[in-house]
């Protein structure tokens, strides 16, 4: 038994090493011209290519290569026609059969395919079956309509039904009978029935197998968005867009292209269009307000006081976007560059329940002793070096706050803006405390009533004040000098005070002004230098608040 076993592992040993010598890519067969596979670019097995004998023609190679030759303009003998292979299929043999016709579409990874041919150049063609008995491209004859082709044309009321020429008479156009008929907007929706269904024509987009326009979001362009206006059905030819581009345009695209009449005829098209007008051909004719639709047997045409949501539009009767091609009004957005209380927005195209929040920021031109320097909150200023690539930027807890209203009559609330900056004695820190009088309209505030605008102060109301403070929290140099607004310095004029007050009653507010002072004053006063002073000038801010705080 042992002597057995050690046996048979000494046979799957030895095979394991002959398996293994074998993948070695030593012993690799090379590819031949006899190898009876094709490889090494060969056109057929073992012959062809590079490196092999030319291939015999045969009228089974799926190459032109012996004088095939076909009578039927537009199309192509392979494999048939010339002096050896038997005659090509024409456009009056009686039967509905296909030709060899020139696509641009196809490529070399089509080869193999047995409807994909080539000539000696290596020029692909594809094989076209006739839309009937001897019509259809590449045929020149147009095929007459009929009750079992699928399409709505000749004298049809729908697809294959009413009609003299069909016997079985059309239904009422439904939400499910899967054709675009009746008032529908696309197939099976937009309709007012089927809006009362719940069903609604889905945004156009460059996948909805329909040719169309709309908008397409691009945040790197300077207007944010770019209009897509299909060249054909989910594609284009601008580069800006996502949709692919359009193939070059043929005979056999499904298109109506190239100066064509109709979809595939007409123009350089040698099938001749359907001389019968009707809503499914692609051209605006017959009494057509547009193309397939308007007038007294097409389904109406898309329009911006239709009260129906249809072509490129994003409500009904509105566009998102301006579209130049469907000059629709834009729909109230948070991008339409207008407050709009429709949307319970604060400012334009922020704020409210809709929309992002207002930007919040406090700068001011100069601050501080001597001529003084720009001051920017650190929150605003950490994103302005994000956006300039810097991201080594400082955290500050609490860097644009805003205080509860306090004091009675009258009543103020304080802004508070801090900004810090590492230097190598340590962290520099600055701090302003802004307080601004509250509105005191407030019944306008409990009515959430429309924006209140400031200008200036009364003698009512409590003027701004300002507390101002810099100096090093770290470091040697450890210190911090304070200075408040004084507007009692002969010559000075008084702080101007412009605010505007925007609130609604649940979503809170939104306030932004400007504030000029001219001087500020030590405080407490510096014994060394009792009458030093500052500068404030050209304070901006823009902050949300809660106006029952």
């Amino acid at each position: 038994m042992k002597s057995s076993l050690l046996r048979a592992l000494s046979l799957i040993a030895v095979v394991a090493i002959v398996a293994t010598s074998c993948r070695n890519e030593d012993n690799r067969i090379p590819e031949t011209c006899f190898d009876e596979v094709r490889n090494q670019g060969e056109l057929r097995v073992d012959c062809g290519g590079p490196n092999c004998a030319i291939c015999p023609a045969t009228c089974d190679d799926l190459i032109s290569n012996q004088g095939e030759f076909t009578p039927v303009p537009f199309a192509f003998g392979i494999d048939c026609g010339g002096p050896n292979c038997p005659p090509c299929s024409t456009c009056d043999d009686g039967i509905m059969n296909a030709h060899w016709v020139f696509s641009p579409n196809l490529s070399q990874a089509d080869l193999g395919r047995i409807d994909v041919g080539q000539d000696l150049n290596g020029t692909l063609y594809l094989l076209v079956m006739e839309s009937g008995i001897d019509c259809g491209f590449p045929c020149a004859a147009f095929c007459p309509p009929t009750c079992d082709d699928g399409i709505q044309n000749g004298d049809e009321q729908g697809v294959d039904c009413g009609g003299l020429g069909c016997p079985f008479p059309c239904p009422p156009p439904s939400c499910f009978d899967g054709i675009w008929n009746g008032n529908e907007t696309g197939i099976d929706c937009g309709a007012p029935e089927c809006i009362l269904l719940g069903i609604i024509c889905p945004d156009p987009t460059c996948s909805d197998s329909i040719m169309n326009t709309h908008i397409e979001l691009n945040t790197l362009l300077p207007q944010g968005y770019v209009v897509v206006v299909e060249d054909g059905i989910d594609c284009d030819n601008n580069p800006l867009t996502a949709c692919p581009d359009c193939p070059i345009p043929t005979c056999f695209d499904g298109i109506m292209n190239q100066g064509e009449t109709g979809i595939d005829c007409g123009g350089p098209c040698p099938t001749a269009c359907d001389p019968v007008p009707n809503c499914n051909d692609g051209v605006q004719n017959g009494d057509e307000i547009g193309v397939d639709c308007g007038g007294p047997a097409c389904p109406p045409c898309p329009t911006c006081d239709d009260e129906i949501k249809n072509g490129p539009e994003l409500e009904i009767d509105c566009v998102d976007y301006p579209i130049s091609a469907y000059p629709c009004p834009q729909c109230i957005s948070c991008h339409d560059g207008i407050l709009n209380e429709e949307n319970e927005e604060l400012d334009v195209d922020c704020g409210g329940p809709n929309c992002e929040l207002c930007l919040q920021f406090l700068t001011v031109t100069k601050i501080g002793p001597g001529n003084g320097l720009a001051f920017i909150d650190q929150n605003t200023l950490n994103k302005l070096l994000a956006l300039g690539g810097n991201t080594d930027t400082l955290y500050v807890p609490n860097a644009l706050t805003i205080g509860n209203t306090a004091g009675f009559n009258p009543q103020y609330r304080t802004i508070r803006a801090v900004s810090q900056i590492t230097t190598q004695n340590g962290i520099y820190q600055r701090i302003i405390e802004l307080s601004i009088p509250r509105p005191n309209n407030l019944l306008a505030i409990s009515d959430g009533g429309a924006p209140i605008n400031m200008v200036e102060y009364s003698p009512l109301i409590t003027p701004p004040t300002l507390r101002y403070s810099e100096g090093f929290i770290t470091g040697p140099f450890a210190g911090t000098a304070t200075y408040q607004a004084r507007t009692n310095l002969p010559g000075d004029p008084q702080a101007r005070l412009n605010i505007t007050y925007n609130f609604f009653t649940l979503q809170g507010g939104y306030l932004k002004g400007n504030v000029t002072f001219t001087r500020l004053e030590r405080f407490p006063p510096n014994p060394l230098n009792p009458d030093e002073t500052a500068k404030a000038e050209n304070i901006e801010f823009q902050i949300h608040y809660n106006p029952f705080q």
